[in-house]
């Protein structure tokens, strides 16, 4: 091919690339995405999510992302430490959550013809084990963190997280009309599903001595300004009961209010032996994979179960036992049956 034909091809393509309209940055199309679901129950979450999202893809024109980008995030989101769990480093799930945000914004981009196609489309999730070991399950626990509470207020809060399992951020949030009598009706909730919680008459009457005010629908209100307690501040007050109860976890994970909720799967399951469709309905799970992240069986119960195993074994001799010998049936003879008759 000779210099002029060359030229004008390359003339070609730079003149469709000028014709091409600019890609909007990550952030525009993030508060396109954030303007249609601003209204459901997981957004808090994704807006937090959303903060670290932006700092490293904000100004980014979508168009042009790449996998290396993503590589990018996660050795970049590597190195930060989070402010949780003694301030260890973040866990690969963290950054797969926010990768996966993105990828919704871009999907979402692409279905309002904002954007051709997501360009990250077949970006690889990091390995990650979900399996959390540390629960809230057992009266004992209970007991150690009520004791330390010192006010009802976090009293009634543990206890309606111990009793029903529900998620933290729906407790956190509930109101006065949210309750039917011995029942707490959840409307809005991660899976988008709404959910009825049976309280037990413990939960009741714990949640019977707070305070009502007039002018605030809030259950978990401050008494000064008549507003909810924001969730970081909850939080805090619990890992203070905790570590005045002097409740470690398993492995060095704290222990947070999501325990509670990992405690109430444990009982359900292995304590009381409810089928895993019924106890995913009750806690609003909607696959199984996020179920089995609970860690339902734990390595105590698993030792247990080999030493029963050996056990078992040991005193059946049922350890290369040969399976018992058929007898091969014949005919009876004439006389026989002439016997019979």
């Amino acid at each position: 091919m000779d210099q002029s034909r060359i030229r004008a091809a390359l003339a070609a393509i730079a003149e469709q690339l000028e014709e091409e309209p600019a890609s909007p940055t990550v952030r525009v199309l993030w508060e396109r995405w954030a303007d249609v679901h601003r209204g459901l129950e997981a957004f808090d979450t994704d807006q937090g999510r959303a903060r670290h999202v932006l700092a490293f893809f904000g100004d980014k024109p979508a168009g042009t992302l790449a996998i290396a980008d993503i590589d990018g995030a996660k050795g970049y989101r590597a190195q930060r430490l989070t402010k949780i769990r003694g301030g260890g480093p973040l866990r690969p799930a963290t950054r797969n959550r926010e990768v996966d945000l993105l990828n919704r914004v871009l999907n979402f981009a692409v279905n309002e013809d904002l954007i051709p196609r997501n360009p990250l489309a077949h970006a690889k999730p990091e390995p990650e084990d979900n399996i959390q070991h540390s629960k809230i399950e057992s009266e004992a626990k209970l007991q150690a963190l009520r004791a330390e509470a010192d006010r009802p207020l976090m009293d009634a809060l543990m206890v309606c997280l111990f009793e029903t399992g529900a998620r933290r951020k729906e407790v956190h949030t509930l109101r006065w009309d949210q309750l039917e009598g011995e029942w707490a009706v959840f409307p809005r909730t991660k899976s988008r599903e709404p959910r009825r919680v049976k309280l037990t008459p413990r939960a009741v009457e714990a949640l019977r001595q707070l305070p009502r005010f007039d002018d605030c629908p809030w259950i978990f209100a401050n008494p000064q300004t008549r507003r909810r307690y924001n969730s970081r501040h909850l939080d805090r007050l619990f890992a203070r009961v905790v570590d005045a109860a002097g409740l470690d976890g398993v492995n060095g994970e704290r222990v947070t209010p999501h325990k509670f909720r990992h405690g109430f799967a444990y009982r359900a399951r292995r304590v009381l032996r409810l089928p895993q469709a019924t106890v995913m309905r009750m806690q609003g799970h909607k696959t199984d994979s996020a179920h089995r992240r609970y860690g339902i069986t734990d390595e105590e119960e698993t030792d247990e179960a080999w030493s029963v195993v050996a056990l078992s074994g040991a005193s059946n001799k049922t350890v290369d036992r040969k399976p018992p010998q058929r007898v091969p049936l014949k005919a009876p003879a004439d006389e026989e049956l002439h016997h019979v008759s």
